[in-house]
């Protein structure tokens, strides 16, 4: 993406390698489409990808695994690697295929969470805060660790 905004890094052209800056800002200036995708600089693992994107890849999975390690339900305690991935905000209503946007739900609050009134939300530091249908607010539970 650099490399498209004016940087002289090499671009990756799939299936060949790297290319020149000026041949890969060419190539992208008549593509039909763009996947446009954020990666975390150290490890490369996807963070956040295009709107049009409604599924995760399998390494934005992994992070949001390692990240959340059980559901986001409060006292449930289910291993994230047993949960089914959940945007915060729907994608009806625009929310992104982000690591800021996506949490582990196991299966049964995945269920709670689209036909009730419990209401999940990112907090400032990261984690998720759940609104009963009551209005009563309570954090999702820390690692056991």
């Amino acid at each position: 993406m650099i490399t498209l905004l004016g940087g002289n890094e090499p671009g990756i052209l799939n299936g060949h390698g790297p290319i020149d800056a000026d041949t890969a800002r060419r190539l992208a200036a008549h593509a039909p489409s763009l996947l446009r995708l954020l990666t975390h600089p150290v490890s490369s693992a996807v963070l956040d990808l295009d709107r049009a994107v409604y599924r995760p890849p399998a390494d934005l999975k992994r992070w949001v695994g390692v990240r959340n390690y059980q559901c986001d339900f409060p006292r449930c305690g289910r291993l994230a690697k047993n949960c089914d991935l959940d945007h915060l905000i729907s994608r009806v209503a625009g929310g992104a295929t982000s690591d800021s946007s996506l949490h582990a739900l196991c299966r049964d609050h995945h269920r709670v969470k689209h036909t009730s009134k419990w209401a999940p939300k990112r907090r400032a530091r990261g984690t998720v805060s759940w609104t009963s249908p009551t209005g009563y607010t309570r954090e999702a539970d820390p690692p056991p660790f």
